[in-house]
């Protein structure tokens, strides 16, 4: 009893410091098993407290305060706030987490460290930098002032006014870009950046203008005269004086890029133009009659005459420039060609009908072929032999091709082909004029085979299946092609009436059948700015083989030529 009553006072003795080494102790324990992922008890970002919350909890809290972070841009005297996000800012978790969740073990023996916590005000950033570049150049171009140089201009008085130059300024996108991202972000401040530009000089101030003012305002007080003059008994005399006035005169002048003197053109032409409501004498016609092409008889107009734009600019131009002294001119006139009028006429023959064909051709620039098969059998082409992309056109040798390979017994209207049988190929290919079932033709026969074929009746070699860029072919040698079909040659029999039925019959009729008045057995082509179309036409007064083909026109305007051709061979 005596023991216990003994150990009792030493251990109240000293219970003053075990009492709180043994605080200190357990302090220590917590600290050292104090989760990694929790804020200590005084840790803030900013103003909030976000003790004892997770990292999780901090983020949103984070978020919540960048969401409001902004950044001022300073330039001259204008200021504008851009939320740092829109930028492409976000805030560096990595960096978050070693200021708020960085509790190392060395840091946590150290007593009461769990209550230093942590108070975040400064943050490091991470940005898109696309988004950033994207936004500075944005906001350079915004902020961008074009250099005025200083100009001369003259007022509604015919005054003389010097508008003053405006230096201009340019912003380095890249710089800004880079001075956003060294602007540390504090969220109990805004981040402000003056924004640096550089400053664009005129190139024409506005004292390098004094002299031109000068000089342009002594022309405008000149007593500007203009003389008319006649020859009389080998004398010149003075008819007529023209004095223009002084905005008038203003109106003549105009100022370069260095606001030099010079005579603007538009103006000084109306001054001439008015004196020539006068002065101008009008030609009279040469009418030209040509008959089939060629000139039959010409009966000559006479010339006119007018104040010359060009001769008296020059005149005004040696006194501007102070090449005479005297602004006393002399009127000077030029000469006004008399203008042809032609007619043209043709005759009922091969001449007539050939020159028609040279005409209308060369007037919508295409490329013609026109054979009468019948009646007076009349010929006539125009740029015919020129070997040109064939379009769709192509399918009329495909199919003679086929035609010869079915009567080889190589293959039937059943024979399938791409899933289909021939005879659906052939309906697909002509009447609708889709590439499929041709281009496997092709495949099969062979481009080579192909041209042998087709030049085994007389067609040339502009006729190529193994060109460059397409299939080619002229104009003669489509209009020998549908020839040669419907004479029998290249085609017989059910073969060449089935050819023909589906000719009449294919879709595309706005080119020689909406111009002709017959029947019309065709087929058309169309690639890229190409348009054709070849035909055997029924007329009632006669059948002819007709091809057009043309670039950068229409089947309208084929429709027209075919109108035009008609009326001529059945008038």
């Amino acid at each position: 009893m005596l023991r216990e009553k003994i150990s009792w006072k030493i251990l109240k003795k000293h219970l003053w410091w075990i009492v709180p080494l043994a605080g200190v102790f357990v302090l220590l324990l917590v600290q050292i098993f104090w989760p990694s992922d929790f804020a200590r008890p005084f840790s803030k970002i900013g103003d909030r407290q976000v003790r004892l919350k997770n990292k999780s909890e901090v983020a949103e809290n984070i978020q919540e305060e960048f969401s409001k972070a902004q950044i001022i841009l300073s330039l001259e005297k204008e200021e504008k706030e851009f939320e740092l996000a829109s930028l492409g800012a976000s805030v560096r978790t990595d960096f978050i987490d070693s200021q708020i969740f960085g509790y190392n073990f060395p840091e946590k023996l150290i007593p009461f460290s769990l209550f230093f916590g942590q108070n975040l005000e400064r943050f490091e950033l991470d940005f898109d930098n696309k988004i950033l570049n994207d936004f500075s150049k944005k906001y350079a171009e915004n902020g961008k002032i074009e250099a005025k140089d200083s100009t001369i201009k003259l007022n509604e008085l015919g005054e003389i006014e010097i508008v003053n130059s405006i230096a201009g300024r340019e912003i380095d996108a890249k710089k800004l870009s880079e001075n956003i991202k060294s602007k540390p972000l504090i969220l109990s401040e805004k981040a402000k950046i003056s924004v640096a530009y550089k400053t664009i000089n005129p190139k024409i101030p506005t004292e390098k203008l004094e002299i031109s003012k000068r000089k342009a305002e002594q022309l405008l007080s000149s007593n500007f005269i203009f003389r008319f003059e006649e020859n009389q008994n080998g004398l010149k005399v003075v008819q007529k004086i023209y004095t223009p006035n002084r905005a008038q005169v203003a109106s003549w002048l105009s100022f370069d890029s260095d606001g030099k003197i010079k005579i603007n053109d538009e103006n000084f032409k109306k001054y001439i133009d008015e004196l020539n409501r006068e002065r101008e004498v009008s030609p009279t016609p040469t009418v030209v009659k040509i008959v089939d092409g060629r000139e039959e008889s010409r009966e000559n107009g006479s010339n006119g005459t007018r104040v010359s734009f060009e001769k008296m600019k020059q005149e005004i131009a040696k006194y501007f420039n102070e090449e005479i002294k005297d602004p006393n001119f002399v009127l000077l006139f030029e000469e006004i060609k008399s203008p042809e009028q032609k007619s043209y006429s043709y005759t009922n023959s091969q001449a007539g009908f050939q020159a028609k064909v040279n005409e209308i051709g060369g007037r919508y620039n295409v490329r013609i072929s026109l054979k009468q098969l019948n009646g007076v059998g009349w010929e006539a082409n125009y740029r015919e032999n020129e070997s040109t992309p064939s379009a769709s056109t192509y399918k009329l040798f495909v199919a003679i091709k086929l035609f010869d390979e079915m009567k080889k017994g190589n293959r039937n209207w059943d024979t399938q082909i791409l899933g289909t049988s021939t005879s659906d190929c052939f309906y697909q290919m002509i009447i609708v004029s889709t590439n499929a079932c041709a281009e496997e033709w092709i495949r099969q026969f062979g481009r080579t085979n192909i041209n042998n074929f087709v030049y085994s009746f007389g067609i040339s070699s502009n006729t190529n299946f193994n060109s460059y860029d397409a299939v080619r072919t002229s104009a003669i040698d489509l209009r020998k092609t549908v020839e040669k079909i419907y004479s029998g040659e290249m085609v017989q029999g059910d073969n060449r009436r089935i050819m023909l039925e589906y000719m009449n019959r294919q879709k595309w009729r706005a080119g020689i059948p909406t111009g002709s008045q017959g029947m019309v057995y065709d087929k058309v082509g169309f690639l890229w700015d190409y348009v054709h179309d070849v035909a055997i036409v029924e007329h009632p007064r006669g059948t002819y083989a007709l091809s057009i083909m043309t670039k950068g026109t229409n089947y309208a305007t084929i429709a027209k030529i075919t109108r035009e051709l008609e009326a001529f061979m059945y008038p």
